[in-house]
């Protein structure tokens, strides 16, 4: 039988692998593992396979104050333009306990890397200086792994899958896509709790569960900022894009456990659940379910399927990036 593969690479080239499931009491579903990262033709492509398919996408979506301006922002540059406004804002809010809870809640360990970061930032590129600077005043809130992504991207001349997929004015208006991810606002309103209560609680007196999650989207977002000084000093677009193939082949594969002991467990766990229990609905009244969702995710989400009886019957293979210097 042939070998399942969510990713791959070859001397030229970057590929994921949408793998097809069955079972014959339930139907078909396609897992699209999707790169974050890729050229634009390959985001076209992906699209092109999904097609008239009932389709479950990815987008978390913030608290409402923050807004999802990922499904708009383009570049690094426009980023900065955008959200500068809205982290100074928050800081001159809520700078004094932000301080506070550096000096006093992160752990000897995520001081210690908090401190080797700012030290290695010194000798880096000014937009790593500055996401680093938008991170600390934003809390290291997640939309700076969004942030980060845009970064990789300008440095390996690589599109963002949400600048190449107009999510705004194409997805959101495709019946067929069906939107199954973290909603933060219901959420929080499900649960009846004000997300300023919840920050200034975090802030002041959080709770041990509540703290752990902190310390790892700090932690997390810590190590995103250390990769892009690594990254920038590679000598070029070549040997970056191919550490990126080898990155993400090790963390889909299991084999780099680091994305493991630093992500919350909602990233990825909670995050898989909610496309579970999706499938399980969409199933019963159409034979055939794509899931469009990062390639990290795939590997929980074929282990929910296979205990579900679903068998694997195939793959096609598409090129996210070459590794030449230019396209």
């Amino acid at each position: 039988m042939e070998k399942r593969e969510f990713l791959n690479q070859d001397e030229t080239s970057l590929y994921s692998n949408c793998c097809v499931y069955h079972n014959p009491e339930k139907g078909t579903v396609h897992l699209i593992p999707v790169v974050h990262l890729g050229s634009s033709e390959y985001y076209q492509n992906l699209l092109d396979y999904v097609g008239d398919h009932t389709c479950i996408y990815e987008n978390i979506k913030l608290e409402s104050t923050d807004g999802n301006h990922h499904e708009t922002i383009k570049s690094v540059d426009e980023y900065f333009r955008i959200m500068t406004p809205h982290h100074e804002a928050f800081w001159e809010q809520y700078k004094e306990l932000i301080l506070r809870f550096y000096k006093k809640r992160l752990s000897r360990k995520l001081k210690k890397l908090r401190k080797e970061v700012h030290q290695a930032v010194n000798d880096s590129d000014d937009k790593i200086k500055k996401i680093l600077e938008m991170s600390e005043k934003s809390f290291f809130g997640i939309q700076n792994i969004f942030l980060a992504q845009l970064y990789w991207g300008e440095l390996m001349n690589l599109s963002h899958q949400f600048a190449a997929i107009d999510y705004q004015n194409d997805i959101k208006t495709r019946s067929n896509w069906i939107h199954a991810d973290l909603d933060v606002d219901k959420q929080l309103k499900d649960l009846n709790i004000d997300p300023i209560e919840l920050l200034e609680m975090i802030l002041t007196d959080p709770t041990p569960e509540l703290l752990e999650i902190q310390r790892k989207e700090i932690e997390f977002i810590l190590y995103l900022i250390y990769a892009s000084i690594e990254m920038y000093e590679m000598p070029n677009i070549s040997q970056r894009r191919r550490d990126l193939a080898s990155a993400v082949i090790q963390t889909v594969n299991g084999h780099s456990k680091v994305f493991e002991q630093v992500s919350p467990e909602y990233i990825i766990q909670g995050r898989n659940e909610i496309v579970e229990n999706a499938i399980t609905d969409l199933v019963k009244d159409h034979k055939e379910v794509a899931v469009f969702f990062g390639a990290v995710h795939q590997v929980g989400i074929e282990r929910f399927l296979l205990e579900q009886n679903y068998s694997f019957e195939s793959q096609k293979r598409f090129e996210v990036f070459n590794f030449k210097e230019e396209n």
